[in-house]
């Protein structure tokens, strides 16, 4: 599948869209959410149906990425999403399209949900963040595999439960990793010190608040 070069923040463009089939059509997919206006957009995102669309020839559902504008003052977003596959583009500063000044960027459709799903918690995301890097240094101990991928996601926050899944540990297993939230308190009375130093503050600096821009060896 292929998408289109029409990508212009704010306008409500029609997408061209190639199905795998090579059956070509159109798709329009918004430019921006408002969250205050649409709050039925936040459950679509995060059930994974924003954005899908279907091939009217073989009718197989797909999920095309394009840059959106997400804002909501009740959950205090600001956020502006970068398809996954802008991600280098963006590390190199050679983006096609302009993002604006947003509180947070987010790269890739399971950044989004994540990232939406600590906002709705009330919680800060960079504590968030500094909790995956710790598991993140545990994870890396724990395989023999110097080139395994590991990714850790902030999947849900039961009664005083943080709830993470890490991949990567195991070939197709996903290790869940349960957090009590008191750790989240302590590590939240500490960030502003972790925001000035090594290696916190390389993944906690605002717009990109992520510990995908970290490299941690063996």
């Amino acid at each position: 599948m292929t998408i289109g070069p029409e990508r212009k923040q704010g306008e409500q463009e029609v997408k061209k869209i190639t199905c795998y089939c090579e059956e070509k059509f159109d798709a329009d997919i918004p430019d921006e959410v408002n969250f205050d206006t649409h709050p039925e957009l936040m459950a679509s995102i995060i059930n994974g149906d924003f954005m899908s669309v279907t091939c009217p020839k073989c009718n197989k559902v797909l999920k095309p990425e394009y840059p959106l504008k997400l804002t909501g003052t009740s959950e205090g977003i600001d956020f502006f999403f970068i398809p996954e596959l802008d991600r280098s583009t963006y590390s190199f500063g050679k983006l096609d399209y302009e993002t604006g000044s947003p509180a947070r960027i987010v790269i890739g459709f399971r950044e989004l949900v994540e990232k939406l799903k600590i906002y709705k918690e009330k919680m800060d995301d960079r504590c968030i963040e500094v909790i995956k890097y710790y598991l993140l240094q545990k994870a890396v101990d724990s395989v023999n595999n110097e080139e395994a991928d590991i990714d850790i996601y902030f999947m849900e926050k039961k009664g005083d439960t943080l709830i993470f899944h890490i991949e990567g540990i195991k070939q197709d297993a996903i290790a869940v990793s349960q957090i009590q939230y008191e750790m989240y308190d302590k590590v939240m009375k500490d960030i502003d010190k972790k925001m000035r130093t090594d290696p916190f503050q390389t993944f906690l600096t605002p717009p990109y608040v992520s510990i995908k821009r970290v490299y941690i060896e063996k």
